[in-house]
């Protein structure tokens, strides 16, 4: 699940920070207690082990506040099926709030924060609701010791961990090196597909040197094809050109399996001779009319993907377009989008660099010091995070929602029913999936397995695994340090490069192509680009320290 949003700071950061330090202040006060008298821990009501998850033990109710800060999150009530497992398992009856920074920023100003915190990895108040946040390893010791020795990933543990040793917050979807070595339910979100029945029609060639990729596309375009809308096929698209130029470079860099991190610093990918050789290939397929000419221009090609409209497509986000191929290969299954090598470095070597999600995972999850009931709100996190609660979350009871068929959970057909004729009534009818907060998308994946993809993605995904490589952790929250200034010139450096982008598929020659990748470079240095790197190489290497 990648993310990508624009966050807003406000003035009640400033009385946000001064409540925060308040807190700080007052715990630090009693630093001769224990930890646990530390932060006013209640005693607990059960006697606890680590053998033994807390909630099994505990039969006492609970009714708690779950924030989650997204405007989007639908808060309140929920009686779905799974909502009554999760309190039947738990005793904990979870009321949903949600809104974004600004309201979250009020709750932290006013000291009247939610029980639970679920907020976006990115968000500048991560660092805040660290210090109004009770660590999550002194409440596991406490109350529920089994989260730490059996649900906690000690790769996560140690990643996460802050400055004074304590676990203040836990991730979902944060992918470990174990989960890349595995390949069990690891996926990745980048794919080169083609239309099956023109792909044969050019004898199946191979498309990963330059002069193979432009000779299948000329073959593609003389064939005169049509799409389902009637209109001719395009030989080449690529996801729209953003600011971040997710789609464009990042894409390609992947394939190319060109690093993101060499010699435990930042790689400079647009000097890499491999991505500037191939740049220049994408520039002559356009010359050659062989690139979509809206590519430019164009801010969703999800329609000529759903209408067959493309020969070949790079998928950047396969996650946000794995839901267009079916639409195309229900209507035309012999023309089905099937993934195959695409561009590769060094004259046609396999891909080695897609990435399957990283370490830096998407969400954070606080337990706050103004918990009412800590001990059940441990108890609930170790729950959710567990296989247990990960199994009930996203499948719901095992025996009535689902069966487990050699290892991999299986839904009824009821359910199925639902998921396969009423897509949209999952969410109201059973709620899988409602709380997502601690989702361990690995394990999740590994139990679903390549079923919980549409027959027409499978083969597109279970492409991806052999190439897979984690190329993300090392850069995990690399511009955490930037100042405000480094923070704007990052953002014209970006702003630059797509303007780039756009140029050099315009280029009317290699030489053209050369020239704009100098003009690049001369903007970069010229708007601190030297800062940007040394403050991002200082985290990488406290990252490259952590993966150890």
């Amino acid at each position: 699940m990648k993310k990508s949003k624009v966050w807003k700071k406000t003035a009640l950061a400033v009385t946000g920070l001064a409540l925060a330090t308040s807190l700080a202040g007052c715990a630090s006060a009693t630093s001769g207690k224990d930890d646990a008298a530390k932060y006013h821990l209640p005693k607990a009501k059960i006697t606890v082990d680590a053998e033994t998850p807390s909630w099994k033990k505990d039969k006492n109710k609970a009714s708690l506040n779950w924030f989650f800060g997204w405007d989007w999150f639908g808060p309140g009530h929920f009686d779905t099926p799974v909502e009554k497992y999760i309190r039947q398992d738990t005793g904990v009856d979870i009321t949903y709030k949600s809104g974004g920074d600004d309201k979250l920023n009020s709750l932290i100003a006013s000291g009247t924060l939610p029980d639970i915190i679920t907020v976006d990895g990115g968000s500048p108040l991560v660092k805040e609701l660290d210090k109004v946040a009770i660590p999550l390893d002194i409440l596991a010791k406490k109350y529920d010791p089994y989260f730490m020795k059996h649900v906690a990933d000690p790769s996560i543990v140690k990643f996460y961990k802050s400055a004074d040793g304590h676990l203040y917050k836990y991730p979902n979807f944060a992918y470990t090196k174990d989960d890349y070595q595995a390949k069990d339910g690891l996926y990745g979100n980048e794919a080169f597909v083609v239309r099956k029945d023109l792909y044969e029609q050019i004898g199946s060639p191979d498309m990963s040197t330059p002069e193979g990729f432009l000779a299948a596309l000329e073959a593609v375009k003389k064939l005169n094809a049509k799409g389902g809308d009637g209109k001719a096929v395009i030989p080449f698209g690529i996801s729209a050109i953003g600011a971040d130029s997710v789609g464009t470079d990042a894409w390609l860099a992947d394939f190319l399996g060109i690093p993101t991190v060499k010699d435990g610093k930042l790689y400079d990918r647009y000097t890499d001779p491999e991505f500037v050789k191939w740049m220049k290939v994408l520039a002559k397929a356009n010359r050659q009319g062989l690139l979509d000419p809206d590519v430019t221009t164009q801010t969703d090609a999800t329609p000529k993907i759903s209408n067959g409209t493309y020969f070949a497509y790079a998928s950047a986000n396969l996650n946000g377009d794995a839901y267009l191929f079916p639409a195309w290969a229900n209507s035309h299954p012999s023309a089905a989008y099937e993934a195959i090598n695409g561009p590769s470095s060094k004259e046609g070597s396999q891909t080695v660099a897609l990435s399957g999600g990283s370490i830096a995972g998407w969400t954070r999850t606080y337990i706050s010091k103004t918990c009412k009931n800590p001990e059940k709100a441990m108890e609930l996190v170790t729950y959710l995070a567990s296989e247990k609660g990960q199994a009930t979350n996203y499948f719901g009871r095992e025996g009535t929602d689902y069966t487990m068929v050699s290892g991999k959970a299986v839904f009824s057909d009821a359910v199925k029913d639902i998921k396969n004729n009423h897509p949209d009534q999952m969410d109201t009818k059973y709620g899988f999936g409602k709380n997502f907060s601690l989702e361990n998308g690995s394990y999740l994946s590994k139990l679903a397995g390549i079923d919980q993809y549409s027959t027409a993605d499978q083969q597109i995904y279970a492409w991806t695994v052999p190439y897979l490589s984690d190329t993300q952790s090392a850069t995990a929250f690399m511009d955490a340090n930037l100042t405000s200034e480094d923070s704007r010139n990052k953002e014209k450096i970006a702003t630059n490069w797509a303007q780039t982008f756009v140029k050099i598929l315009k280029a009317k020659s290699n030489a053209d192509v050369d020239q704009a990748f100098a003009s690049f470079k001369q903007f970069r240095d010229d708007n601190g680009n030297a800062a940007i790197e040394k403050s991002r190489n200082a985290v990488i290497a406290q990252n490259v320290k952590k993966l150890k």
